[in-house]
């Protein structure tokens, strides 16, 4: 499980239009915590937890549609 869900950051990273997005969203992370003092850790710490939330959700997803497609195989039969 823990390999999947490296394995699907590691191509979500790779789509342009996905790393903009997270990008805007650590940007958004950031504008509101501008009160406070914010560490390049910080950062990086959300960053992880955003993809691996993401990650997970992703990978529920493909499990949810796998499961679909087996009980609509069984439905046919």
């Amino acid at each position: 499980m823990e390999d999947m869900i490296k394995e699907i950051q590691i191509e979500m990273l790779r789509n342009k239009k996905f790393r903009d997005e997270i990008c805007l969203a650590l940007y958004n992370d950031y504008m509101k915590l501008d009160k406070k003092d914010i560490s390049l850790k910080d950062i990086k710490k959300r960053t992880e937890d955003l993809l691996r939330i993401l990650a997970e959700v992703e990978l529920n997803a493909m499990m949810n549609e796998e499961k679909y497609e087996i009980d609509d195989i069984d439905m046919e039969n």
